[in-house]
């Protein structure tokens, strides 16, 4: 009977390492219709925040090094990178970046003007 007891025990340690240690590595986030409040987890984010325009969209990356899409064809979208060394956010527009914590900014259809901004605010 103990042999059986054991065995069980240990299918279910495995079974909960497996689920805990999925929601610890990187996560696919995206938004729904509407204003969205979404926010990344600990590993590398690839979040999508693009898909529905003329909303305010708030991103948090969180601590991983994310990829955070609020490109959606307005500018009401605020994005922070969080606390990674390197997370890429794709933005109409730099007012949508709040502080420096982008640190790799692409800005959609930004013209030279716009790009110069972005430069002017990390340096």
């Amino acid at each position: 009977m103990v042999g059986r007891k054991t065995f069980v025990t240990l299918a279910l340690a495995t079974l909960l390492v497996l689920v805990f240690a999925s929601a610890a590595t990187a996560a696919r986030l995206g938004e729904q219709r509407g204003p969205d409040h979404i926010n990344g987890g600990g590993g590398r984010d690839i979040i999508h925040a693009d898909k529905y325009g003329n909303d305010r969209d708030i991103v948090n990356g969180g601590a991983g090094n994310d990829v955070i899409h609020v490109d959606d064809g307005d500018t009401k979208d605020k994005v922070n990178g969080g606390s990674g060394d390197y997370d890429t956010c794709y933005v109409d527009s730099v007012s949508e970046v709040v502080g420096t914590t982008c640190e790799d900014m692409r800005i959609k259809g930004g013209g030279k003007r716009e790009k110069e901004r972005a430069i002017r605010r990390f340096t």
